[in-house]
């Protein structure tokens, strides 16, 4: 069984990759496997997981436009969680798309493979709504829309939904909107406070806004420059609480349990995935995830970026150097 889900939202700033990178990194705490996949040209997932961009043998480009399979640029992270990276060579693919059939199932084709390898695949989608946020939607059956606590963000949900509309009727009838999650909230602030409540009294009639509010906070910037999610980076923070609470909402939220091994709604027509799944229970993996990760991430929190391979990948990309000033989008 596997779950897939899409951050998304039009607009720039509203924390999708923060919400990705630590979703994603509570899940693994949790026991979870968790594959996330970069959709960003910017590739501020795969800089804020600790890996160059720039110095990628390949990426999420070759899946997409050259039929390149995912193992050649899986890649394994220091806290638990796989990534399929990406740089600046997706910005062409928005155009080479226009011209291929059944562009919009793209990265569905790419990601059917890998299908039965993980329970959880979180897909950071860039900040806008052409054909890569679309194949994103085409191939998910849940999305979680990030909306930072200020007024002009409110504008960017109304048009994503509108979207995710057409996207229902035309190329996925299971895509639902799983939740609304308030993001950058600032408490010393009285347009904050009235923006999280206009979130909630304009979304909360048709959709679900999550009981959960993310901080505003200089930790994530700092994290991410670093390489790492808040969990793993400064698992005292406030930050790091609320990612473990999103986590577990997600979890219960999760549409039910399909047969075993299949594939979620858009992407089960694309046929089974292939492969047993890695061995292990839940709580095993939980455990591992907490020795590995506790007992390394410490020292290697100055480290400069570098890739590592996911098990059964076949490239990487070489050394990298550290983020520029700033976090994740």
């Amino acid at each position: 069984m596997v779950r897939v889900l899409t951050v998304a939202n039009q607009k720039g700033g509203v924390a999708k990759t923060t919400t990705v990178l630590n979703v994603a990194a509570a899940l693994a705490e949790m026991g979870e496997r968790v594959l996330m996949v970069d959709l960003d040209p910017q590739g501020s997932l795969t800089l804020a997981s600790g890996f160059a961009p720039d110095d990628l043998e390949a990426s999420v480009y070759d899946g997409l436009m050259k039929d390149a399979a995912a193992e050649r640029f899986l890649l394994s992270t220091r806290f638990g969680v796989d990534l399929l990276p990406s740089n600046m060579d997706l910005s062409l693919a928005e155009m080479e798309l226009m011209n291929m059939v059944a562009r919009e199932r793209r990265i569905g084709a790419m990601l059917a493979p890998l299908l039965d390898r993980y329970g959880w695949i979180l897909i950071d989608s860039q900040p806008s709504l052409g054909l890569l946020t679309v194949n994103a939607l085409a191939s998910c059956d849940q999305v979680l829309i990030p909306v930072a606590c200020e007024f002009l963000s409110l504008r960017g949900v109304e048009v994503l939904i509108r979207t995710m509309g057409k996207v229902r009727v035309r190329l996925n009838s299971r895509l639902r909107v799983v939740g609304i999650l308030p993001t950058l909230y600032d408490t010393r602030t009285r347009h904050a406070r009235e923006s999280l409540e206009a979130v909630q009294q304009h979304f909360g009639r048709e959709y679900p806004v999550l009981p959960q509010v993310v901080p505003r906070s200089i930790r994530f910037s700092e994290a991410a420059q670093a390489g790492l999610p808040i969990l793993a980076f400064s698992p005292g923070s406030p930050g790091t609480e609320v990612y473990r609470e999103v986590a577990l909402e997600l979890k219960r939220r999760a549409p039910g349990t399909p047969e075993e091994g299949a594939a979620p709604g858009a992407l089960r027509r694309l046929g089974p995935a292939t492969g047993p799944p890695p061995p292990g229970g839940r709580e095993d993996r939980a455990r591992a995830w907490r020795e590995r990760v506790w007992g390394t991430v410490g020292p290697m929190r100055n480290l400069p970026l570098r890739p590592s391979r996911a098990p059964g990948s076949s490239t990487a990309g070489g050394e990298g150097g550290g983020l520029p000033e700033g976090g994740s989008e």
